[in-house]
């Protein structure tokens, strides 16, 4: 069983880190399992053994439009399939672009911030960063499919800072044990 959550290369190194194997929804025969935390993330209520972010510095997209996102985080405040509600953590991010444009940029990204969790899958002090933090003036919502090395098929998209750079973005799926 797999779920994911939308996550940003804010460490600059051109991919995402993860404790599994891959990062791909359909993965090849035989990808075991990596290292797990406890984490609700399908927003059930009941936390679970899954992969996670490595702690590197890559960041997670998070609703924090209540400004309670510290208090009680779990995979409803992330961008991602949300348990099979959505195809995609960018299906998700989709519902926030109010003209349709196929980017969140202005007013449409009030309340996201970026999640730059240590690897433990809980919110720590200074963990919770804004977009401004890292520069980020829009997220794409519309999902590109690239294949891995090992011929998996993954969902990324990018964002755009102030400076003109464009950053790797990721709906990462993270295995449950």
């Amino acid at each position: 069983m797999l779920g994911s959550p939308v996550a940003l290369d804010t460490n600059g190194d051109g991919q995402i880190g993860t404790t599994g194997e891959s990062t791909a929804k359909d993965r090849v025969a035989g990808t075991q399992v990596g290292q797990t935390v406890d984490f609700d993330l399908d927003g059930n209520g009941s936390t679970e053994a899954v992969e996670w972010m490595s702690g590197d510095g890559d960041s997670l997209l998070v609703d924090n439009r209540d400004g309670n996102a510290a208090n009680d985080m779990n995979g409803t405040r992330l961008f991602g399939d949300q348990g099979g509600q959505y195809g995609s953590g960018y299906e998700k991010m989709a519902q926030l672009d109010a003209n349709g444009d196929g980017r969140l940029a202005g007013q449409e990204l009030d309340g996201l911030e970026l999640w730059v969790d240590n690897g433990n899958a809980r919110v720590d002090a200074g963990e919770l960063r804004s977009l401004a933090d890292f520069g980020v003036t829009e997220l794409s919502v519309e999902r590109q499919d690239a294949a891995n090395a090992r011929g998996e098929n993954l969902m990324q998209s990018s964002a755009r800072t102030a400076d003109g750079r464009t950053v790797l973005t990721e709906d990462v799926w993270f295995a449950k044990a």
